[in-house]
């Protein structure tokens, strides 16, 4: 079966001219980074990409611009269009996050998380600060350009099943079906302590990196109020 390249990093290759003679197709402008000026191209693309409705790849990507890293959450459709559509934005470090509170605007998302997809539809978790989030939450988006977000949880928000506890964490993954949205969430500022062992199998040089830098009964603090949660994007429950 032929492979065909859903987004890459030749988003910025130049024009060919005269002057600097090509050989074959090296311009591909439909896989630079939407909506930026001058044509930039992707640098990575962090975790796993999702498939919605058999031919539209939605994935995160970050890149550079003015020497400063972005970060965004895109879709493409690889195979209409001749293979040439260009690659859509969902959100970036440019969108505002929608679910802020009152009395504040303008805070841009500053980290956005690998999306999951299905039935022309995406979610991903956003926030303002990856590490320490005050504003974010997850959200869902149509796949078009430019979509308008549906907040469907946010920072700040109750814990179902809990009282007087609002979510002040949650985990990049979701499982998304196309209506139902699984997600990891925490609360409050308590933690345990968990303490790790370097794995016995596995990568060679993840094993000796672990070994050298952390070793076995390495402590890591976790939030101890946490839970698996289900968001039903048809009804808001």
């Amino acid at each position: 079966r032929n492979r065909i390249t859903c987004v890459g990093l030749l988003g910025a290759v130049p024009t060919p001219t005269s002057e600097v003679p090509v050989i074959g197709q090296n311009y591909f402008p439909y896989l630079a980074v939407p909506g930026v000026s001058p044509v930039t191209r992707f640098d990575v693309f962090p975790g796993s990409p999702a498939v919605a409705g058999g031919d539209l790849i939605v994935f995160k990507g970050n890149y550079t611009v003015a020497g400063e890293g972005k970060t965004g959450v895109f879709f493409r459709d690889p195979l209409s269009g001749g293979g040439v559509l260009p690659v859509q934005l969902i959100a970036n470090s440019n969108t505002v996050i929608p679910n802020l509170p009152t009395g504040v605007a303008g805070v841009p998302f500053g980290s956005t998380a690998p999306p999951s997809a299905a039935s022309g539809l995406a979610v991903f978790a956003g926030f303002d600060n990856e590490e320490s989030p005050t504003y974010g939450g997850i959200y869902l988006a149509p796949l078009i350009p430019n979509p308008t977000l549906t907040t469907l949880i946010g920072i700040g928000d109750p814990v179902p099943g809990e009282t007087n506890a609002t979510f002040n964490r949650f985990g990049e993954a979701l499982s998304f079906d196309g209506r139902y949205v699984a997600f990891w969430g925490a609360w409050g500022e308590e933690t345990v302590t968990l303490w790790l062992d370097c794995p016995t199998d596995g990568n060679e040089d993840m094993l000796a990196y672990c070994r050298e830098f952390y070793g076995d009964n390495y402590p890591v603090s976790v939030p101890a109020n946490q839970g698996i949660f289900v968001a039903d994007t048809k009804t808001g429950v």
